[in-house]
């Protein structure tokens, strides 16, 4: 089970309990096709890496649908909210 705790707000809004601050929430929403989330981690660090935090990893482990699936000649690719392939960790 997730340690977070979530609420649907709209098709394109959930907020998202801090699984670390107490009494903390955050928003994640989509804008013009893009995911993102109020969380500090997000703003400071995944938008300049091209990846998701944590929250947006929990959404759509819950909620798989919302991700950002693109078709390219090699097959499927998940990509980040960006619009840009994930790549593996090695």
């Amino acid at each position: 089970m997730l340690p977070y705790q979530m609420l649907k707000l709209s098709e394109s809004k959930y907020l998202i309990q801090s699984s670390t601050i107490p009494r903390r929430s955050y928003t994640m929403e989509k804008r013009l096709g893009v995911w993102t989330c109020s969380c500090k981690g997000f703003n400071l660090c995944c938008i300049n890496k091209n990846t998701n935090c944590r929250h947006l990893k929990a959404l759509f482990v819950v909620h798989p649908e919302l991700q950002t699936i693109h078709h390219d000649p090699t097959g499927l690719r998940i990509s980040s909210p960006f619009g840009e392939a994930i790549q593996e960790e090695s």
